[in-house]
């Protein structure tokens, strides 16, 4: 994925690169296997333009702040129930960003949701 600065972030084993100006650093170093296991597989993840990583883990979004520090997004697991974002559920959520806008595809609940950030 690329962000607003031309930044582009990578998986490599169990970290997030970050490539800027040619330069390869870790954004986010050893990923709990957990977090990495489902993000591996299910590979969806979108940048903001303050630099926030939003990843899906277990059919839900976490947010990683430009320093590092995971939380709960939205979801609280699987199933579909439409909601705040602390009381939805999904059920193979793929996300895509635009005009601060997150667009939630739910794969296997046949819906589209947003979340305006």
């Amino acid at each position: 994925k690329i962000d607003s600065e031309n930044n582009i972030f990578l998986i490599d084993n169990n970290s997030i690169l970050k490539i800027s100006n040619g330069i390869v650093s870790t954004f986010k170093a050893k990923l709990s296997e957990n977090i990495y296991s489902n993000y591996v597989r299910q590979i969806s993840y979108i940048i903001d333009k303050q630099g926030n990583f939003y990843f899906t883990n277990n059919n839900t979004i976490k947010k990683m702040t430009p320093d590092g520090k995971i939380s709960d997004f939205a979801g609280t697991g699987t199933g579909c129930i439409d909601g705040s974002a602390s009381k939805a559920k999904f059920n193979l959520p793929l996300l895509i960003y635009k005009n601060d806008i997150i667009y939630i595809l739910d794969i296997n609940s046949n819906r589209i949701r947003k979340i305006k950030i």
